[in-house]
């Protein structure tokens, strides 16, 4: 099957420290050890997370545009991890600064997605945290509140008021 993905992946050289830019459409999902479900594109792979600090390890030839990566074994339900390469074209010139601006574009609301669900979660966090400090005190009160009903069922039971009738006020 082919999915729709596109990724983009730019090398700086070490010899002529020119950038090159290269990109891939239509990258193919090997059907026979990979879950289509469990495909996902090349851009959120690559990306480092809380859960998975180290990313995904990619290695590029800039000379022939191949990138390579192995994808973690949990992933993909095997033992051990899978390979996986596509073959990335060049860029034309012309090409880099719009692609350029359009990712600029999206990773600074991304950061800024990032920055809000931190937020969002560090408030969460605090509202849990009340929660917790008024329902312990709510057990508390019921304990207290339990334990004043069993000593005023003592008292009155042994002060021989068992079978009066009438109002208690305490």
């Amino acid at each position: 099957s082919r999915l729709k993905v596109k990724g983009t992946f730019t090398w700086t050289g070490v010899k002529d420290d020119k950038s090159k830019a290269y990109f891939a459409t239509c990258l193919r999902a090997p059907v026979r050890w990979i879950k289509p479900d469990l495909w996902m594109p090349l851009a959120l792979r690559a990306l480092a997370s809380e859960h998975q600090p180290e990313g995904v390890h990619f290695n590029f030839d800039p000379e022939t545009g191949a990138l390579s990566w192995t994808w973690p074994a949990r992933e993909v339900g095997m033992s051990a991890g899978a390979q996986q390469a596509v073959m990335l074209q060049r860029l034309k010139d012309g090409d880099v600064a719009p692609l350029e601006d359009v990712l600029a574009t999206m990773w600074e609301s991304c950061y800024r997605l990032l920055v809000s669900c931190r937020q969002l979660d560090a408030q969460l966090q605090r509202q849990t945290d009340s929660l917790n400090r008024t329902q312990r005190e709510l057990q508390d009160c019921t304990e207290k509140h339990k334990s004043l009903v069993q000593e005023l069922h003592i008292k009155v039971g042994g002060s021989g008021l068992r079978g009066a009738k009438g109002h208690l006020s305490v």
